[in-house]
């Protein structure tokens, strides 16, 4: 679900999935690093949501993981 609050005090709540997010960005296949931890994770799909935010999903599970971008987003890649 997505909050959208506007200057005039008023908000609406609206699926994530009929929003129009921009820039959105789709990567397949990624690891992921936390900055200070040795643990990298594999994703099989990441949905970078206006450089703000991360939806994280691994393949064996169908819930997706939603994280705050720390840093610079244009730092995220795409691993061989």
């Amino acid at each position: 679900m997505l909050t959208c609050h506007f200057r005039s005090g008023k908000k609406y709540n609206r699926p994530l999935s009929v929003c129009q997010i921009t820039p959105t960005v789709i990567l397949r296949n990624t690891f992921l690093e936390r900055k200070g931890r040795s643990v990298v994770s594999q994703a099989e799909q990441v949905i970078l949501y206006g450089d703000k935010y991360a939806a994280v999903y691994y393949s064996k599970n169908n819930k997706s993981y939603v994280m705050k971008l720390k840093g610079h987003p244009e730092r995220v890649r795409r691993r061989p």
